[in-house]
């Protein structure tokens, strides 16, 4: 199982090494950085050394952004590993919370636009280390407090006050990656030969700067519409809980294929996660071995929004269905397994016990489906939660059948991507400016 605590910290002490210490980046060449490296990450040297050769192409390609010579001293740095409070072979005089503090430090309306429970920080910025001058943090900490919250707070009359705010931040902090100042790290496997820096959301966004994507499916969306007793901890089940397709799409320089699945997470929402599809060695497409990330529940749901026309979760009761709830869904899915706009697949809308199984329509099926409900006191976990999510998945086909119907398709495949990737696609995106190391 991968250590990704300490991958991090070893990614953020190389980096402090390669721009501090002058260290070589010469595979075997400094003891001083290799014995650092094992104090952060014991196992560096195994597998034939492959994390460490990592560490240090992964640090090449930093300082050549940079502009940093190798083997040259720069002490004007501190740095920062996302939750870490301190690591190992960092010295605390050179270590800050500058990105923790400004996230701690939104309000609450703010903190909204990231998930609930006072946000989530990967949904703002996916920045696992960070790099920033030591003599510009209190700068940026009184500049994101004082001019840009209190100033627009004060200014702005709008119910979109936050998203403003948010979007102003992001803006300051982008300027700050341009200029080498306070620098936001993803740190990502990379699945073949030598790593590259990307800048993310620094500039325009793919919409506004690029134009539309390119895009489709290359399976069709996939659930399983069939009832199993016996499986599952509550003893009956459905075949599986997810929904699942592949997809490609070209916008810019992106050229990507990627596996989508939304799966069971809570009463309200999914756990969405694309992940990227990428050449394997006999040439077919494989998993890529870095996960992009789940989409923000706020930015979901204003996804479904925006596409289907419909808020997420209406209709689907946190407590037992009414009639009209009940009348409301069995004619939804007849119309979703009857459309062809998209290609769909249910399985067979089948209920098994023991050895028998018997198929039924879309709307039997479901009205099957909420007998059984009716059983389960507690609609929170086991049979009912995974019923509501099934309604949910419906809700997500109805949304690509609306985008496909409205030429918007290829936008909605492209923009699931971005959301999981935190890339701004679109003017009003939110996640902060960093790059990435791939």
């Amino acid at each position: 199982m991968a250590d990704t605590k300490r991958q991090e910290e070893a990614s953020l002490v190389a980096f402090y090494y390669a721009i501090n210490e002058g260290a070589s980046l010469e595979p075997y060449e400094d003891e001083k950085l290799i014995e650092a490296l094992k104090d952060v990450y014991p196992v560096v040297m195994s597998e034939n050394a492959k994390w460490y050769k990592t560490f240090l192409k992964q640090s090449k390609v930093l300082l050549n952004w940079l502009g940093h010579r190798e083997g040259s001293k720069d002490s004007s740095y501190s740095y920062a590993r996302w939750g870490s409070k301190k690591v190992t072979g960092i010295p605390a005089s050179q270590y800050t919370s500058v990105y923790e503090d400004v996230f701690d430090g939104f309000n609450a309306d703010q903190k909204a636009l990231f998930g609930k429970g006072g946000g989530v920080k990967d949904s703002w910025n996916t920045t696992d280390v960070y790099i920033c001058k030591t003599d510009k943090i209190k700068d940026i900490e009184d500049t994101v407090d004082s001019v840009i919250k209190d100033s627009l707070s004060s200014s702005i009359k709008s119910s979109d006050v936050a998203e403003i705010e948010i979007a102003c931040i992001n803006r300051y902090f982008a300027s700050l990656l341009r200029d080498k100042i306070c620098v936001g790290i993803s740190l990502k496997e990379t699945d073949y030969g030598d790593p590259k820096v990307t800048e993310t959301n620094v500039g325009s966004t793919f919409i506004s700067d690029i134009g539309q994507p390119e895009a489709e499916l290359t399976t069709p969306l996939h659930t399983w519409m069939e009832i199993v007793e016996g499986k599952g901890a509550s003893g009956i089940d459905f075949k599986g809980n997810s929904m699942t397709y592949r997809a490609s799409f070209n916008v810019g320089e992106y050229n990507k294929n990627y596996k989508y699945e939304s799966k069971v997470s809570s009463l309200m929402n999914h756990a969405t996660e694309p992940r990227d599809m990428v050449r394997g060695a006999r040439g077919g497409l494989t998993n890529a071995r870095a996960r992009n990330g789940s989409i923000p529940v706020p930015k979901m749901t204003k996804m479904i929004k925006d596409y289907s026309g419909e808020d997420m979760n209406h209709n689907i009761p946190r407590n037992g269905f009414s009639t009209s709830q009940k009348t409301y869904w069995k004619d939804y899915i007849k119309k979703i397994a009857a459309d062809s706009t998209v290609r769909k697949e249910f399985g067979d809308f089948s209920i098994t016990s023991g050895k028998t199984t018997k198929k039924y329509s879309p709307e039997e099926f479901l009205d099957k489906a909420f007998l059984i409900d009716e059983g389960f006191k507690a609609k929170t976990t086991g049979f009912p939660l995974k019923l509501r999510s099934k309604l949910r998945i419906l809700r997500y086909m109805k949304a690509f059948i609306k985008a496909k119907r409205s030429g918007r398709m290829e936008e909605l495949i492209a923009e699931i991507y971005f959301a999981s990737s935190k890339v701004n696609m679109k003017d009003g995106d939110l996640s902060g400016p960093f790059i990435k190391i791939q």
